[in-house]
């Protein structure tokens, strides 16, 4: 008989090995309430999103809430005044929004936008 050498991705056999040790993992006894480390199915515990709501908004986000607002017809410092009063910030030189107010002020435009709400178009 003649020896055959198997070539296998290193990644497919880190999978398939993580997927052994998910296996023979313990089990949680019925009636406890799964948490991640006791619920192979979960997989990892999901991370704060505290970190993300503090972040200032990027630049895209940046990007896309001027043009929803100059698709409004608000340019320049009508703009700025709409997005802080719209987040609900001072006026003035106080702290850009952050990303989860960026995030909500695209969501209300664009839903604003799609119920035929652009009030600057042509």
């Amino acid at each position: 008989m003649k020896d055959v050498t198997i070539i296998i991705p290193g990644e497919t056999v880190q999978q398939l090995l993580d997927a052994l040790r998910l296996s023979t993992a313990p089990h949680p006894v019925a009636g406890t309430p799964p948490t991640p480390a006791n619920d192979v199915r979960r997989g990892p515990a999901p991370q704060p999103t505290g970190a993300a709501n503090d972040q200032e908004w990027s630049d895209k986000q940046k990007r896309l809430i001027y043009r929803l607002c100059y698709d409004r017809g608000l340019t320049g410092e009508d703009a700025k005044r709409f997005i802080r009063a719209r987040v609900g910030l001072p006026q003035g030189n106080g702290r850009p929004p952050s990303m989860r107010e960026a995030s909500d002020l695209i969501d209300h435009l664009m839903s604003a936008e799609s119920s035929g709400g652009r009030h600057g178009a042509a």
